[in-house]
């Protein structure tokens, strides 16, 4: 009699091992997994193609463009803070081959270049097309700004993440004012790494917002003798003519 029982224990839990194994391989089949981007009540959206390798949502930065004293420039914005800025193609001095702007440091890019520039050097995305919803507030401030030389923009310096230094020092760079300039040295001691000048020129390359972060007036230890401004991303004749513009230099 007991072992009768203890078979009849065995073949119950014979057949429930058999039935979750079951519902196991039933809910591993293509059949009936849902598809990407289906919804709970089982409805599908259109997937994004702007996901991150981990299958999360990247940040997408909009972009508007906006004239400046070295022409057209694109400005990308996220979360209401400038993260980008580049001249444009077909501006007044990116058209003259005599101020070496197509063969700068950090070239003129078309709207294409301008979103590989934020993906591949900025590390983010940025849409296709100019932003057809503008923040007015901050896209009237950013043209303000380029037109008077101020710098009181808020910044997304986000993409210099893992150089806090250099944010740091593009940051200090901001609070020097137009007509005025400072060595590689004098920004080293803003910053109290006094000894820290060459980082210093080294963040001076690496901004990611010229003009709004003015890395132009930046110089090196020379220039109060010689007025010889020194490199720029965007060549040292383009620093020259800021400069002059903004009365640092005769």
């Amino acid at each position: 009699m007991r072992l009768k029982l203890l078979e009849a224990v065995d073949a119950v839990e014979a057949e429930e091992s058999k039935r979750l194994l079951d519902r196991f391989n039933s809910a591993k089949s293509p059949s009936t997994k849902a598809e990407p981007g289906t919804q709970r009540d089982g409805t599908t959206r259109p997937l994004d193609p702007r996901l991150g390798r981990s299958g999360g949502q990247v940040d997408v930065h909009a972009w508007f463009g906006a004239d400046s004293p070295l022409g057209r420039v694109f400005v990308a914005h996220h979360n209401q803070r400038v993260s980008a800025l580049r001249i444009a193609k077909g501006g007044n001095f990116a058209s003259n081959p005599d101020t070496g702007l197509s063969t700068s440091n950090w070239g003129v890019v078309d709207a294409t270049g301008f979103v590989t520039f934020m993906r591949n050097e900025v590390g983010v995305e940025a849409d296709t097309e100019p932003d057809p919803d503008q923040d007015r507030d901050l896209v009237g401030h950013v043209r303000a700004a380029l037109a008077g030389g101020l710098t009181d923009i808020p910044l997304d310096l986000s993409s210099l993440a893992s150089a806090p230094f250099h944010q740091e020092v593009l940051e200090a760079t901001t609070q020097i004012p137009r007509g005025e300039v400072r060595t590689y040295k004098e920004l080293a001691h803003m910053v109290g790494r006094p000894t820290s000048y060459r980082p210093v020129s080294e963040a001076m390359r690496r901004n990611p917002v010229p003009l709004l972060i003015p890395c132009h007036r930046v110089v090196h230890e020379t220039f109060r003798r010689t007025e010889d401004v020194g490199k720029w991303g965007y060549g040292n004749i383009m620093k020259a003519h800021l400069l002059a513009l903004e009365g640092a230099v005769s």
